[in-house]
């Protein structure tokens, strides 16, 4: 139920039923995820935030998660828990571009472009394309 409210954009009972959903099976991370779409589309920071965590509560590793929280978090410039978010995501994920990259980026804004480098390096030499890598490359002192 709370996937058909959700694709209809019926916000507020979508919530209602992926509420009812986690609460009847409480070690499920479904209807968690389905309650972070919901806040996505509601545009609802603090929430997104709440419900990241509470899936990383139960699944450490949860990539939805852990990119969505990153991505939170570098938009918050809490540049700290960013590092933390993506450092766990790139090493669940090493091949991941948006990891390599958030994790990249997060170092350049902690004032650490040396240790970013490498990651720009990699990043460049996966997809050579990637959005804001080459700046990131000579930000960082590639040539």
């Amino acid at each position: 139920m709370g996937w058909l409210h959700y694709s209809n954009k019926d916000y507020k009972n979508a919530i209602k039923y992926y509420e009812m959903a986690a609460k009847s099976s409480r070690g499920s991370v479904s209807p968690l995820l389905g309650l972070l779409n919901t806040y996505g589309q509601m545009a609802d920071v603090s929430k997104q935030i709440r419900m990241c965590k509470s899936i990383l509560a139960l699944d450490k590793s949860n990539y939805t998660a852990l990119i969505k929280l990153g991505a939170l978090s570098f938009t918050a410039k809490d540049y700290r828990t960013c590092k933390a978010v993506y450092g766990k995501l790139y090493e669940a994920y090493p091949e991941d571009l948006a990891a390599i990259s958030g994790y990249a980026w997060t170092l350049v804004y902690l004032g650490d472009k040396k240790k970013a480098l490498p990651y720009f390096t990699k990043l460049i030499s996966m997809s050579p394309t990637y959005s804001y890598a080459e700046k990131g490359y000579k930000l960082c002192g590639g040539k």
